[in-house]
């Protein structure tokens, strides 16, 4: 081993990350588990929280076409505006099927 790998991850021996990292790990753990154990029901769970980030793709595209017609910080390249209304059409259909599918597995979790 030449000692080089992920930041925070031990490459053996014991512990490996900083006090406050396995705090917070440790807290996500507990907050999870307890969510597990009042909704009865992880795998429904899962799902939710799976469709809910199928929210956040549309938001990062859209963000990423906005920044694409930025000529300054793209050192002059220009977008198409072709290519950008295609993106825009993909991240509404994104937006809109993401939020029906978190509707629809809201009403299935809270069933």
């Amino acid at each position: 081993m030449n000692g080089v790998g992920a930041p925070g991850v031990s490459s053996g021996g014991g512990g490996g990350g900083s006090g406050s990292a396995r705090c917070s790990i440790t807290k996500l753990i507990v907050v999870s588990t307890a969510i597990f154990l009042a909704v009865g029901r992880p795998v429904t769970v899962l799902i939710a929280v799976g469709a809910l980030n199928g929210l956040i793709l549309p938001i990062g595209l859209a963000a990423m076409l906005i920044a694409s017609r930025k000529t300054t910080l793209l050192n002059g390249y220009v977008h198409s505006r072709m290519l950008t209304a295609a993106g825009a059409v993909v991240a509404l259909a994104m937006a809109a099927l993401g939020a029906y599918a978190v509707g629809a597995e809201l009403v299935r979790l809270v069933r």
